[in-house]
């Protein structure tokens, strides 16, 4: 399609050509506030097409525009309650947004919440799997930081909702460390649900890194104290404790959506309080089992000892006909060809975090910007370490 200004034109496959300047003129001219059905399906029909079928050379030089699009198409299916059907158009923006699948974009943010809502776990969590290194280039992909917070949240609900609880914690972590002077309704939502993750992954609460920012490790405890209840009553491996702090807050915990963490949060403990009987005991009855870790009856530790034995959280033997449980050691050698396969993908994964760091930082080495910051902040910082003027301040300059 020949253009007088190719920049800011789209371009459409042949089979779409004599749509282009309709698409256009449509999308330039949506208003969201009205309420004209006509128009509203128009912009839906003609925004599928643009997302499906444009050139993706084209659609980088006016990549904010088309990510507004896409939100605006996502939204009108939101809101019409049949999201489903925008998850295929949304998959098609994220790679005509970013073709060659190293950037995060906004378009991700819209295809998660819309298979969020959908309750279309499997294949949001393929795009994450996909995507499991990515960079982050507002430049390029008119990403801003809501849009961010927002990946690493519906991500994280996501992983929750497929049950990958250790990689959900990874990208909520995402989320809460960003750096920040104030804390965000994302980061604390995402705090929250971290909170409940580590107490059923590690079975305490894990401290956030040091790379977090200070105002968001000193403050953001206070905003969720019913959890910070909850983690010290899981920390005293009391179930009656546990069950008296859920109890206390339930209300807050299921109108935050968190109440059926809560409930694994319980079930968790249960687990704790076996596995720690295997450290201690090579043999025991199941009854004795129900009475340390407070469960109804034999038959139901009968059944969460199966569970964790097929989950490899234990490693253990069930005698039925004398209701005994045998404890044993880890009899895995890792010698296998699927731990090597393993080892090697994690080993080249890691290799690749390894280049995209380094080219990262050649990147930064060579941005004046950069490097004029830089170089401020580092000589104001010798100047007061070592009692010297800072020639770099305005006050040397003769003002």
């Amino acid at each position: 399609m020949n253009t007088t200004n190719s920049k800011r034109s789209i371009t459409l496959t042949p089979q779409s050509r004599t749509n282009t300047t309709t698409t256009r003129d449509v999308i330039a001219s949506q208003d969201l506030s009205s309420n004209n059905p006509e128009q509203e399906g128009a912009f839906v029909s003609l925004a599928r097409q643009l997302m499906t079928c444009a050139d993706t050379g084209q659609i980088q030089h006016v990549a904010r525009k088309f990510a507004n699009v896409c939100r605006a198409f996502a939204e009108i299916h939101r809101k019409r309650g049949d999201c489903r059907i925008a998850i295929v158009p949304l998959k098609s923006a994220i790679a005509r947004l970013d073709p060659d699948a190293k950037s995060l974009t906004p378009c991700h943010v819209d295809f998660l919440r819309a298979c969020l809502l959908s309750k279309f776990y499997g294949c949001a969590m393929r795009v994450i799997d996909e995507h499991k290194t990515l960079s982050v280039n507002p430049a390029k992909t008119g990403l801003t930081l809501p849009d961010f917070l927002q990946y690493c949240y519906y991500a994280g609900m996501v992983c929750i909702g497929e049950k990958h609880y250790k990689q959900a914690m990874g990208l909520l972590l995402g989320a809460i460390t960003v750096p920040a002077v104030a804390l965000s309704a994302i980061m604390i939502a995402a705090y929250k649900k971290y909170i409940l993750l580590s107490l059923i992954v590690h079975s305490q609460l894990v401290p956030l890194p040091r790379y977090a920012s200070q105002f968001v490790s000193r403050n953001i405890g206070s905003v969720c104290e019913e959890y910070q209840e909850l983690a010290t009553a899981f920390g005293s491996h009391e179930m009656e404790s546990v069950a008296a702090v859920i109890a206390k807050h339930e209300a807050v915990y299921d109108r935050d959506h968190n109440l059926g963490l809560v409930r694994q949060c319980e079930s968790s403990l249960c687990k704790k309080v076996i596995q720690r009987l295997t450290q201690t005991y090579l043999t025991l009855s199941l009854g004795d089992i129900a009475s340390t870790a407070p469960v109804a009856d034999a038959a139901a530790v009968e059944r969460l000892v199966v569970s964790m034995i097929e989950g490899g959280e234990i490693f253990a033997s069930v005698n039925q006909r004398e209701g005994m449980v045998s404890f044993y050691e880890d009899t895995e050698e890792y010698n296998t060809n699927e731990t090597l396969r393993t080892l090697q993908a994690e080993i080249t994964g890691a290799i690749q975090v390894m280049e995209e760091i380094r080219a990262t930082d050649e990147d930064l080495s060579c941005n004046r910007t950069y490097l004029q910051n830089t170089t401020m902040k580092d000589s104001g910082r010798f100047a007061a370490e070592a009692n010297l003027p800072d020639f770099a301040s305005p006050l040397h300059n003769g003002q």
